[in-house]
């Protein structure tokens, strides 16, 4: 299988945002991404990060949450 570039999951992501916040079901939740495919949704960032962490390797996965972009506060996070 070949590995999804990181840039390649976040333009699948914005391309489904309208779509996503239209959908209750994923507002203001976070979705994991991998191989432009939403894997999962979960309530809490942790949630999303532990469950991408046991499934995924690093570089290969990407959590956003769902919400409209004047909403949206941006914070980096990074781990060793």
């Amino acid at each position: 299988m070949s590995q999804t570039k990181p840039n390649e999951n976040l333009a699948f992501f914005n391309q489904k945002l309208t779509e996503l916040l239209n959908d209750k079901a994923y507002t203001h939740k976070y979705v994991v991404i991998s191989n432009k495919e939403i894997k999962n949704v979960f309530d809490t960032f942790s949630s999303a990060l532990e469950f991408a962490s046991a499934n995924f390797t690093q570089g290969d996965f990407l959590i956003q949450q769902v919400v409209d972009q004047k909403d949206q506060i941006n914070f980096l996070r990074s781990a060793v």
